[in-house]
């Protein structure tokens, strides 16, 4: 098993660009737990109403979302991010501050 110099280990990118392919593997290689961020938007996306978090909720109340420009889902995956950014924050605090060292990683994809 290789040593980590990391504690938490965040990885990002575009959909379909093999985010989860390389987490499962970093997971798989130094024996730590994964968690999706793709997860937390699911969970309180049901937490939650669309006037409450209309960037949440985008890609449920848009009519058509794929045919947005570019620039615009761009910014769509920036707002989300924002809004998902408190939550993570929080966790990611709590197991930083914890007992036990952190031993997880969290991957990311605003865009589905």
């Amino acid at each position: 098993m290789s040593v980590r110099t990391w504690d938490i280990l965040m990885i990002g990118g575009a959909s379909g660009v093999g985010k989860s392919s390389v987490s499962y593997r970093l997971a798989q290689h130094f024996g730590v737990a994964l968690i999706e961020v793709d997860d937390f938007h699911l969970i309180l996306e049901h937490m939650t109403t669309p006037p409450q978090y209309p960037a949440l909720h985008f890609w449920r109340t848009h009519p058509d979302p794929a045919a947005l420009p570019p620039e615009q889902l761009a910014n769509k995956a920036v707002e989300i991010s924002l809004e998902l950014q408190p939550a993570l924050e929080i966790v990611i605090a709590n197991h930083l501050e914890s007992q036990r060292r952190p031993s997880w990683m969290v991957i990311s994809s605003c865009l589905r």
